[in-house]
């Protein structure tokens, strides 16, 4: 059944760009961004996302690619390319020239879009040059012109002030942060996982996702904690719909020392993104669940921290 959810949770999962595979990327080093100015310290400013009256889901970038006009570009903790609209795409002089596969979810067919490189990426002060970007096989919600994920600002210290809605890039220090403010993630496609506990019991790697407008765990995490599910829910993810059922009481995620209270919490089969990563993802923690929190990336020592923003304290 499509309930508000389903329009809710259409910008989603483009978060589950962690689903994209790209051969030509997949192997050996990711590919960086050339930086104008790696040691300058950059401080973006963002606006919310508001799809309806009164419901915020995320926080955009406005950017402009290979020079065009400027783009409403959601900014995507989740997600590892640049992903653009048809229509943002053709007014930013964007052609794509290869092809990559987009991994389903359970049993959703793997699907090819179309991708190739941007010349330049404008944020405010910052230019980035020669970036992969791929072109978003069906329609965003309105009001969006693409994803923009953080790590394509992964050649600086990343400080992510959700509730000051700010973007902060510092060159890297010589010597990484002391280790009780971070925890260690694992690396894998630009995107970092990091350990979690969910409800004090259930251990498992979680992303944290800017870019999803709600929380979800895997089925089969949900079946360990003994979850009970309402019914069936249909989500728009970038490979197609997504079948999820709500559970009927919401998930504590504790986090490098914090815990964080998701609810609604919809459980989904991620046994192939699991299969693709190489390791099981037990679930992902939300925009809602996040709009709290500063987060800290290095994307160099493969370490993150979530701590509460002053306006949450």
């Amino acid at each position: 059944m499509r309930t508000a959810l389903h329009q809710r949770t259409a910008a989603t999962l483009l978060s589950l760009s962690l689903a994209w595979i790209c051969p030509f990327r997949c192997a050996g080093q990711p590919l960086a961004p050339e930086l104008a100015s790696p040691c300058r310290v950059y401080s973006l400013r963002m606006t919310s996302y508001v799809p309806a009256p009164a419901r915020v889901e995320g926080l955009l970038l406005k950017a402009s690619v290979n020079g065009g006009p400027l783009l409403r570009l959601l900014l995507d903790t989740g997600a590892a390319h640049v992903v653009l609209s048809r229509a943002a795409a053709a007014r930013s002089g964007f052609s794509p020239t290869s092809n990559l596969t987009l991994v389903g979810f359970g049993a959703l067919p793997a699907a090819d879009v179309k991708s190739g490189m941007a010349r330049t990426i404008e944020i405010g002060a910052l230019k980035l040059r020669n970036y992969p970007v791929d072109m978003a096989p069906d329609r965003l919600p309105e009001g969006l012109d693409g994803v923009i994920p953080v790590a394509l600002f992964r050649g600086f210290l990343v400080r992510l002030d959700l509730p000051a809605k700010t973007l902060e890039l510092t060159p890297y220090p010589e010597v990484p942060a002391a280790a009780d403010r971070f925890v260690q993630a694992v690396p894998t496609r630009d995107l970092l996982f990091v350990p979690a506990t969910l409800n004090r019991a259930r251990k498992g790697y979680v992303l944290l996702d800017t870019g999803a407008v709600c929380s979800v765990i895997s089925r089969q995490a949900a079946r360990d904690l003994n979850g009970l599910f309402l019914e069936s829910e249909e989500m728009q993810g970038g490979s197609g719909p997504i079948a999820g059922r709500r559970l009927a009481s919401g998930i504590r995620f504790q986090i490098a020392g914090r815990e964080l209270a998701a609810d609604p919490v919809m459980a989904v089969d991620l046994s192939s993104i699991s299969r693709f990563h190489g390791f099981e993802i037990a679930g992902l923690v939300g925009y809602p669940d996040l709009r709290t929190s500063v987060i800290t990336v290095n994307y160099r020592d493969s370490l993150v921290s979530i701590e509460p923003g002053r306006k949450s304290r």
